[in-house]
């Protein structure tokens, strides 16, 4: 994403994997710092998300297995 996407403000929209191996070690370093930056914002993203969404993800967890414990009886009509 960073070097083919230029998802980096850092490095700027431009095609950095077409010619990597000429690249500077510096703006190598530049591009591994970005990719750490775009994981762990998708990580907090991640956690963020599930903490404020835990008690909808715990009723579709309930749902769910309740969900599967009555399909072979018929009984849910549910298409989770």
């Amino acid at each position: 994403m960073v070097t083919r996407m230029g998802m980096s403000p850092a490095l700027g929209n431009v095609d950095l994997a077409s010619n990597y191996e000429a690249l500077s070690t510096e703006t190598k370093q530049i591009i591994e710092i970005e990719v750490r930056r775009l994981i762990e914002e998708g990580r907090s993203r991640a956690e963020t998300l599930l903490r404020e969404k835990r008690k909808e993800l715990d009723y579709l967890a309930v749902s769910h297995s309740l969900c599967g414990a009555v399909v072979s009886k018929g009984w849910c009509t549910n298409s989770i």
